[in-house]
């Protein structure tokens, strides 16, 4: 017996033949199961067609660096809104999820019910589409104590926000917002604009479909003994055309495109810099009582003739040589050459 499909005549081992007609006697062998000599079985991934990733791996990539900065700009302005007490906050982890999932399908491990959170639905203007933030119900308390003076303990209590605390946390969800602004800024202007702000997920408008794919990043916030996490999730529809403004600014993050940026980002500060151009007509060596001796409408020959190149200096080093002329009714030197390091104008 050979293997089927095997070129040549490989025969196969007792174990594989035991294998096969004990296959056979339980009836037709699964495909997934088949038995391929001299080939080890890689394990199978299994594929969620309702959910699929629609960000490569670069794009994750360069959305994380991006949130990155995200995240210490908020940090810290959370520190200064809470009365300068420390706030770090860091970037966990990146998935994609459909709305419906994130909206209802996270509990609570212990008591099975939906985890304390307040839901904010918010534009991102020109973009299409509607984002959404949450944030831990206790880390919000802890926030807004501090910002009234409180020492910041926050509450587990699972209750309604009254209006002064709503007020409060508009506040807050501003100054996320604008960092959020910031740092898409160096690729898209953007206009952020809160839309609700709710802390039943039941009474958050259906403008987003269930199934529509959401890119979620979800941040650890630490303020003091209080640790709490931060959701942002925006919808792929959303993200796509900022994440394609991205690629094409960034020129993808691979280490050769970051130098080469770099180095284009350094010429472009140089060229900033003013320098001082001097063209020197010529020059003479005369002695100390020739210039005492000098008068008007004396003549002092120059080394150089009057038709040949002229040397053209970037502060103190000769760069250049150029031709005399003019530019209208302006004086004008026409660059002919270009001196290397340690060449000489001849």
């Amino acid at each position: 017996m050979v293997a089927p499909g095997a070129s040549g005549q490989e025969i196969l081992s007792q174990e594989q033949i035991d294998a096969l007609v004990s296959a056979l006697g339980e009836g037709a062998p699964e495909k997934s199961k088949t038995v391929v000599p001299g080939k080890e079985q890689k394990p199978i991934r299994v594929y969620d067609f309702r959910s699929p990733d629609k960000l490569t791996k670069e794009n994750l990539r360069n959305l994380n660096l991006i949130y990155d900065d995200f995240s210490r700009m908020t940090g810290n302005s959370l520190s200064a809104i809470c009365l300068r007490t420390s706030v770090d906050m860091n970037v966990s982890k990146t998935d994609q999820l459909p709305f419906g999932e994130i909206m209802f399908g996270e509990k609570e491990q212990k008591s099975g019910k939906a985890k304390p959170e307040i839901f904010s639905l918010f534009n991102l203007s020109p973009l299409p589409g509607s984002a959404l933030l949450q944030m831990d119900i206790p880390l919000l308390f802890a926030i807004m104590d501090r910002m009234l003076g409180g020492p910041g303990w926050g509450t587990s209590k699972i209750r309604a926000l009254t209006q002064v605390e709503k007020e409060l946390t508009q506040e807050i969800l501003k100054k996320i917002l604008l960092n959020l602004r910031e740092v898409w800024r160096k690729y898209r202007e953007l206009t952020p604009r809160v839309l609700v702000l709710e802390s039943d997920p039941r009474l958050v408008p259906r403008v987003i479909a269930f199934h529509d794919t959401m890119v979620r990043t979800i941040f650890v916030v630490t303020l003091g003994e209080t640790f709490g996490l931060m959701k942002l999730s925006l919808p792929y529809v959303m993200l796509n055309p900022l994440l394609t403004l991205v690629e094409k600014e960034e020129g993808g993050s691979h280490p050769i495109y970051r130098q080469q940026r770099d180095y284009e980002e350094v010429l472009g500060w140089l060229g900033k810099i003013q320098l001082p151009l001097t063209i020197e007509l010529g020059s003479a060596s005369v002695t100390a009582k020739e210039i005492f001796e000098l008068e008007a409408g004396h003549v002092i020959s120059l080394e150089k003739k009057a038709t040949g190149p002229l040397d053209v200096k970037v502060g103190e080093k000769m760069k250049f040589a150029g031709q005399l002329g003019a530019v209208g009714e302006r004086k004008a030197i026409q660059i002919t050459k270009i001196i290397q390091e340690g060449q000489e104008n001849g």
